[in-house]
């Protein structure tokens, strides 16, 4: 037993070593600082939208005391040879329970399906994954959005997998999909349930499977808000007439061989620990300090990887990391539990119906 004790003390100890930024000086911040406030007076202006609460003097300390604390992580960690680095963005000046509302992973335990791989992928763990591979050289990805104040992630998680499906049967551009709809719908019949409270890109799948429907993004946008469903939805123009979300599949939990060839064939919604990522630039991503097993936290879409990295869209928008992805060390085996939740959508082209006709003599 006490082993067990040491080794979980020293485990508590590694981790531990995470930076922290809301380490330090605690005293009331002097916002007449020349050497931060020209700095913090940019970041304001340049992140208008993301301004929350400056209105009151007392407010406006609080968000400098955070961004002084901030910028100062990241100067230090750029000063080291990590190979990324971080830079400021509109996280900068939010607090824990804002920064919450970027995820939206419901509850680990309570929520996630588990299912033994499908027949049909079995067969394709089969084959030899090329050595690299990207969705977005074959026009399979849509553009990079910001999820906003709600705890999206996950309908993003499910939406993501499905555009790149339908362009992949449809040997087309791939078409935003309606994020708003399986935000709102998919949860519909659970009265406990909100849409920006979290969810799980496999419940958006079974939404769609069971309705038959999916509008696009331009028929029904992003509110940034938890709705119901439109009242007449049915009438609503549906992208997903010709096609059909036969099952969903996951890849196997932990599996990193699994998830390089599973990306090679699909667009893959994933679940990471995002704390490490609130303030990445650019260059390679490599988190030290992930729990394990990862407290994932936040739904991602895999697109893609090279000899290095798992390549993944993020929907936090273009401001944020390499023009709103991340390149993540493939180094670290599981890196922050990416491959712990790898799910992808089985669509498939709806048959035509043939009309049998019938002769009697």
């Amino acid at each position: 037993m006490k082993y067990l004790v040491v080794v979980l003390f020293l485990a508590g100890l590694v981790y531990s070593k995470r930076p922290a930024e809301d380490e330090g000086d605690e005293s009331d911040p002097d916002v007449k600082d020349v050497h931060i406030r020209p700095q913090f007076t940019n970041h304001i202006r340049k992140f208008a939208a993301s301004r929350q609460n400056t209105r009151t003097n007392a407010e406006v300390k609080y968000r400098f005391q955070r961004y002084k604390k901030n910028a100062h992580l990241i100067k230090e960690h750029n000063i080291k040879d990590t190979g990324y680095r971080m830079e400021e963005n509109e996280f900068m000046t939010m607090s824990p329970e804002e920064r919450k509302l970027r995820t939206g992973l419901a509850n680990v335990t309570s929520v996630v399906h588990k299912r033994s791989l499908s027949s049909r992928s079995r067969l394709q763990l089969r084959d030899v994954a090329p050595e690299t591979f990207d969705h977005r050289n074959y026009d399979r990805v849509t553009p990079v959005v910001n999820q906003g104040e709600c705890g999206s992630c996950w309908a993003y998680g499910t939406v993501y997998p499905l555009e790149a499906a339908v362009a992949m049967l449809a040997d087309q551009p791939a078409v935003a999909l309606s994020v708003q709809e399986i935000l709102s719908c998919a949860y519909e019949d659970d009265k406990d349930r909100n849409g920006c409270d979290g969810g799980w890109y496999m419940d958006g799948w079974d939404y769609v499977k069971t309705n038959g429907r999916l509008a696009t993004d331009a028929e029904i946008p992003y509110l940034e808000l938890d709705m119901t469903c439109e009242p007449n939805i049915e009438n609503t123009a549906n992208a997903f007439k010709d096609y059909k979300v036969v099952e969903w599949d996951r890849v196997p939990m932990g599996d990193d061989a699994s998830l390089m060839l599973f990306s090679s064939k699909h667009v893959l919604g994933v679940a990471v620990e995002s704390i490490g990522l609130l303030f990445y630039g650019s260059g390679l991503f490599r988190d030290d300090y992930c729990e394990t097993p990862a407290a994932v936290d936040h739904a991602m879409t895999m697109v893609g990887y090279d000899k290095e990295a798992w390549i993944v869209k993020n929907s936090w928008g273009e401001e944020w990391g390499n023009l709103g992805y991340v390149r993540m060390s493939r180094a670290i085996e599981n890196h922050c539990g990416i491959s712990d939740y790898a799910y992808f959508p089985i669509v498939e082209k709806k048959e035509e119906e043939k009309t049998k006709m019938c002769f009697y003599y």
